[in-house]
C-alpha cells in the first residue's frame, strides 16, 4: 500500500526537538517494517508551528496525488497540535 510521510520541526524547537532527518529515518523504517511503499519524498515542514493548519491541504492534496492512503508521521505531535486538528484532517 502506498504511504506518504510528514515530519515537521516546531518553530519554537530546542536541543530536545528531533531533527528532521531523524524523524525520516525513523518513518522510513517504519513504512519497510510495516509493509508500506512510501512515494516521494517527504513533505517537510521546518520551523511550523502545530498551530498552522493551512498544512493540512497540502497533506491532503499530496495524498491524492501521490495515490497514497496512509500517511505516515513520526509523532502525532508533529501532524497537529490539538486533537481538534487531528480529527478536521482525520475526517477529510
Amino acid at each position: 500500500m502506498n504511504a506518504i510521510s510528514y515530519i515537521r520541526r516546531s518553530s519554537r524547537s530546542d536541543e530536545k526537538t528531533v531533527s528532521l532527518d531523524a524523524q525520516a529515518e525513523a518513518v522510513s523504517k517504519y513504512a519497510r517494517e510495516a509493509g508500506l511503499e512510501l512515494v516521494g519524498e517527504p513533505l517537510t515542514d521546518d520551523g511550523v508551528s502545530g498551530g498552522d493548519r493551512e498544512r493540512f491541504a497540502r497533506i491532503e492534496a499530496a495524498l491524492k496525488a501521490r495515490g497514497a492512503r496512509v500517511l505516515i508521521v513520526y509523532h502525532l505531535d508533529r501532524f497537529a497540535r490539538d486533537v481538534a486538528a487531528q480529527l478536521d484532517i482525520l475526517q477529510a
